[in-house]
């Protein structure tokens, strides 16, 4: 690859694999969810103050626009809970009493340590 498109010393590449299999759910697994909030004062907070209560990690946020909606927007999140867990029973209940719409999208396996150095890209000289 050209250096050019390498901004660090590192990079990762993420692939999406989707399939009709089991949903995977536990701690050693992210849910990746996709939610919509009103557009008022506080609404995006309440949606992360649901996760913050509850200590989980969200290790993702993006926001995208709302195809002919302007001013609205999707929020998509990864986080690291098992959304089924006894402990996170109320999680989708809470958070839905907060948004729109909210989507679990699916969920994936938890990748490995970023700090390993054997994920580095190599440059060639």
């Amino acid at each position: 690859m050209s250096p050019e498109f390498l901004p660090g010393i590192s990079c990762l590449t993420r692939f999406v694999v989707i399939f009709a299999g089991q949903f995977l759910d536990g701690a050693k697994n992210k849910p990746s969810l996709i939610y919509s909030v009103s557009d008022q004062p506080g609404s995006l907070f309440w949606t992360l103050q649901v996760f913050a209560e509850r200590k989980i990690n969200m290790v993702k946020q993006a926001s995208r626009p709302i195809d002919g909606k302007q001013w609205e927007y999707l929020f998509y999140a990864d986080i690291e809970a098992g959304v089924h867990d006894p402990q996170q029973c109320s999680l989708l209940d809470d958070l839905g009493n907060k948004t729109e719409f909210l989507k679990i999208l699916g969920s994936y396996p938890k990748g490995r340590d970023d700090s390993d150095p054997s994920l580095a890209c190599s440059q060639e000289s």
